[in-house]
């Protein structure tokens, strides 16, 4: 059982606590997008994956918060 399960809440009656989890998981791609970017180049393969990642979780928040 997860904080939310305990607290009663979920994502789909609580657009905040869902938009806090997209939230989370942006930062943490946005921070490995600074690793790996550190490690192997701006222009490197895996650094273009990870930002095209990044990229598309944006998009997918922000297609969403358009729906509602």
């Amino acid at each position: 059982m997860d904080k939310n399960q305990m607290y009663g809440l979920s994502s789909q009656n609580q657009p905040g606590i869902k938009a806090l989890i997209h939230s989370e998981k942006i930062e943490a791609k946005r921070q490995q997008l600074f690793y790996v970017a550190s490690i192997y180049g701006m222009s490197a393969e895996e650094t273009l994956r990870c930002s095209r990642e990044l990229d598309r979780m944006i998009i997918r928040v922000q297609t969403d918060s358009l729906a509602i």
